[in-house]
């Protein structure tokens, strides 16, 4: 499940989030290679260096490559050339995007490559644009209150459909969460006190996840971190992260979700086997196997974004599954991290 800790203060915005998905499905260099792009760090502005990558890219603004609205955004690459996260390193906006509910409660995603290929033959196209969009559509409060009228009229100009989403929209003066069920039920949350709060596939501080329930009551003790030391963000890496309350993986009755936000292969699917470690040999469709592929921490102050911390992870073949805390290495600590402000270049187009 993908989580994310959000704590606002005067003038700041520090946010930590996680990222489960399909162990084997590509991601970062994996997926640059496979779409025909060297990438050379896994969170850079990856949409303006390789000019075409964004056509390939369903976005509300109908990006075409090389466009100076990208010019200072940069996330993470995932396997259809969008992103998860995304912020823009000039005006300081940060936008991550989860899967919601239907409305009948169900998350009802495409996770097999038949399942995906079957949903876009019905006009199904990816919500891996929409965080683009938000970090160009001006200031937090701007974009998020704009992107639900223009993207309702580009999917229906288009005949198009998105699955349910959340998306986080935020900035160092304010933080809202559109939620987007279908054409007729959507909203913004304006999420206006100064507090810590968590977004997660069930919305902003739901009660009807037990994870949620966790990560809000651990991380509402630690210190805010501090945009001039990654350390402190080591608290939040090992409290809310859960390295130290992961339980017995080898246990039958262990499950994924319930000590922490970093969590090793599990079973994505309903029934009894739901969230159960995922062993070899693996008893259902691989591509159901899902683990956490990485995490980031971020503040962003008056001067933009301050801190951005990177972590990820790879799985070639199903061997990660014999040895599966080796193969995950968890971060324990902000050193874990790539700074990626650091590792950034001046933007540049490669490939006009």
């Amino acid at each position: 499940m993908c989580i994310a800790v959000l704590r606002r203060g005067t003038g700041q915005l520090a946010c930590y989030e996680t990222r489960d998905q399909g162990i084997w499905r590509p991601h970062g260099a994996a997926a640059g290679l496979q779409l025909g792009y060297p990438v050379e760090r896994p969170f850079d502005n990856h949409w303006y260096q390789h000019a075409r990558l964004v056509d390939q890219v369903w976005t509300v603004s109908g990006f075409t490559g090389p466009d100076p609205k990208l010019r200072n955004v940069y996330g993470g690459l995932d396997a259809g050339g969008g992103t998860w996260l995304a912020v823009n390193r000039e005006t300081g906006v940060y936008a991550r995007v989860f899967v919601a509910p239907t409305a009948a409660g169900l998350l009802g995603e495409a996770n097999s490559h038949s399942a995906r290929t079957a949903a876009v033959s019905t006009g199904m196209v990816s919500r891996s644009g929409l965080s683009l969009d938000a970090v160009t559509g001006g200031a937090a409060h701007e974009s998020a209150c704009s992107l639900l009228p223009r993207l309702q009229a580009r999917l229906t100009a288009a005949g198009k459909y998105v699955l349910p989403f959340f998306l986080l929209v935020a900035d160092a003066k304010s933080a809202h969460l559109i939620s987007y069920c279908d054409h007729t039920q959507h909203s913004v949350t304006d999420i206006e006190d100064y507090d810590t709060h968590v977004i997660s596939v069930f919305g902003l501080d739901s009660s009807h996840s037990v994870l949620s329930n966790h990560v809000l009551c651990r991380s509402q003790l630690l210190p805010t971190p501090a945009a001039s030391d990654h350390g402190s963000w080591d608290p939040w890496i090992v409290e809310i992260g859960g390295t130290l309350h992961q339980g017995d993986y080898d246990s039958a009755g262990w499950r994924a979700h319930r000590f922490g936000a970093y969590n090793l292969p599990y079973l994505n699917v309903s029934g009894p086997l739901r969230h159960a470690a995922a062993r070899r040999p693996v008893a259902v469709d691989t591509a159901l196997v899902e683990w956490t592929k990485s995490s980031s921490c971020v503040v962003i102050g008056s001067s933009g974004i301050e801190t951005l911390l990177f972590d990820e992870r790879h799985a070639l073949d199903l061997k990660v599954l014999d040895e599966p805390e080796q193969a995950a290495r968890f971060p324990q600590r902000s050193s874990d991290f790539i700074d990626a402000l650091a590792a950034s270049t001046e933007p540049e187009p490669a490939d006009a």
